[in-house]
């Protein structure tokens, strides 16, 4: 029996680079799924990367903004707070940023499913204000669109922040 299988202790490698042409939003999902799954079962997580700064920094900010609604300045803050040094590359940080406003643009959406016909025009005007606040690449409405197709909030699980370490 291996010393893995004897402490029932499960890895999930990704094989991210922490390079400016990476998409390290692809493996948000499957990260995301793996860190919940650990987490119903009462486990704890670990997440590191070579040196700790950007690439599991990354997928902690991005877990943090999809599973307790945080914005990308909050995630981030909260886990500077924790590790002090994290600093997700450029690359990285903009792909945080699309994300949140994946994010804000689901939440937006499924607003406007629990609206009536009246309020959705204040709603959408509303939504694009906020909108134009942040800049965004010619490509985000393809990732916006792809993200409702993927990504479905499940607020079920009752988390506790003691059992999220990680170690990068």
């Amino acid at each position: 029996m291996s010393e893995m299988s004897k402490h029932n202790i499960k890895l999930l490698n990704i094989q991210a680079k922490d390079a400016k042409t990476y998409n390290i939003r692809t493996d948000f999902d499957q990260a995301f799924y793996f860190i919940d799954q650990a987490l119903k079962s009462q486990g704890k997580i670990v997440i590191n990367c070579a040196r700790g700064i950007s690439r599991s920094a990354t997928i902690v900010i991005g877990y943090l903004m999809f599973r307790f609604d945080m914005s990308l300045n909050e995630a981030y803050q909260h886990t500077t707070r924790l590790r002090p040094h994290v600093r997700p590359n450029s690359n990285f940080r903009r792909q945080l940023e699309l994300f949140e406003q994946e994010l804000n643009y689901l939440k937006y959406l499924n607003e406007l499913k629990q609206t009536s016909c009246t309020n959705r025009i204040g709603m959408y005007e509303n939504y694009m204000n906020a909108s134009r606040t942040t800049t965004c690449s010619n490509n985000s409405n393809h990732i916006i669109s792809q993200a409702s197709n993927n990504i479905t909030a499940n607020n079920t699980i009752n988390l506790n922040q003691n059992r999220i370490q990680y170690f990068m």
